[in-house]
């Protein structure tokens, strides 16, 4: 493991804040102080620890997914695309998978939520108002792929219809 930012405050003579500005690149800095900083926290394997971030910022940088099954093409596509998106914006995500099983995936909707994510991608097997205001009751942000459960749930898909009928049409075309 690596240093906490005191240790590299004190190893650098600087302040904590010092070494804040020089790791988040923000405010004013001295910019030999900054590559000395950064020089330093790399040579100690300083890691930010994301606990600590996220309790400051009310965050915890992960993301919650359910899906039904990763031996479906279409689910490791989803999942390959939601890991490299999340990767860029410096997020983990916690995969589950629900196996078509309306209680597994419920229980762990609520596993997800008691573990603070920051948000949850749910392709879900259950549906109906009473599972839409379960999910709207969660207080963190749900959105739903291949599965729409109800109108004010965000839902990212497609066109099933509008795909078919253009297939059809090239084909007779």
């Amino acid at each position: 493991m690596g240093i906490t930012t005191k240790q590299l405050a004190q190893l650098c003579g600087v302040s904590r804040t010092t070494i804040h500005r020089a790791l988040h690149d923000t405010g004013r800095i001295n910019p030999e102080t900054k590559a000395m900083i950064l020089r330093m926290a790399k040579e100690y394997d300083y890691q930010p620890d994301m606990l600590a971030r996220g309790l400051v910022k009310g965050k915890t940088y992960n993301i919650g997914v359910i899906v039904l099954g990763v031996d479906n093409r279409y689910f490791s596509q989803v999942l390959d695309s939601i890991l490299y998106e999340a990767n860029e914006k410096s997020y983990s995500v916690n995969i589950n998978i629900h196996g078509k099983n309306k209680d597994v995936e419920k229980e762990q909707v609520l596993r997800l939520v008691s573990y603070r994510v920051d948000g949850i991608i749910l392709s879900s097997v259950n549906k109906g108002e009473e599972y839409a205001k379960f999910l709207k009751g969660l207080n963190i942000p749900v959105v739903t792929i291949d599965n729409r459960i109800d109108k004010g749930i965000p839902f990212v898909g497609i066109d099933n219809e509008k795909i078919s009928e253009k297939a059809t049409n090239s084909i007779i075309k």
